[in-house]
């Protein structure tokens, strides 16, 4: 407990969220005594960590292999603040050091995934947990059938802010003139949000 009065600040110091995916959670209810409301006290919990996830579809069948996904400078490691000494209590992030982090697949594994992309939607790596943070670029490495050599593509993701509480979905799709990436938003509880991205 990072404070005098342990219910005003908690700080996990130096925390990897990449190599320990944990979805911490936190939540206040101040001035409670035994008697308010014969004791129990209502919670209403919040996310500290975005969710961001993949799906890919291709409009010919059997053409493309997707390798890996990687998303360039994703802040991953730092220390959550979360602060209750104001009138709102915060959850902060702070020396969110950086780097290029492969998601992992389906499977769990780090490296490529070999992962043959359908006609129809299906995802491809796991859901990753990650601070919040502005939006980053992500680097697709493929195979074009019958290719010897896999390719690396950058798609530039619309510009937005994965925000805490909620999941960012990413519908990649092969095409033989392009690639595309359209993102879809829900909460975490899965209610549909309205939130604005830029196409840059």
């Amino acid at each position: 407990w990072d404070a005098g009065t342990p219910a005003d600040r908690v700080t996990i110091s130096d925390w990897d969220t990449y190599a320990k995916q944990y979805d911490v959670m936190y939540a206040v209810a101040n001035n409670q005594t035994a008697s308010t409301n014969a004791g129990v006290v209502d919670m209403s919990f919040r996310h500290t960590m975005a969710v961001v996830g993949f799906t890919v579809v291709s409009d010919i069948e059997e053409a493309v292999t997707l390798n890996k996904i990687t998303i360039n400078g994703l802040g991953y490691s730092g220390d959550l603040v979360i602060d209750n000494s104001h009138t709102e209590v915060t959850a902060v992030w702070s020396t969110l050091a950086s780097a290029d982090k492969v998601v992992p697949g389906t499977g769990g594994e780090t490296a490529d995934y070999a992962f043959a992309v359908p006609t129809s939607a299906a995802q491809c790596a796991r859901h990753l947990l990650v601070p919040q943070q502005a939006a980053r670029t992500v680097t697709l490495s493929y195979t074009m059938k019958d290719a010897v050599t896999a390719l690396d593509y950058t798609l530039h993701l619309p510009r937005t802010v994965w925000k805490a509480g909620y999941k960012y979905v990413y519908a990649i799709r092969f095409s033989p003139t392009e690639i595309t990436a359209t993102p879809t938003v829900t909460a975490r509880d899965g209610s549909e949000v309205d939130i604005e991205f830029d196409d840059i």
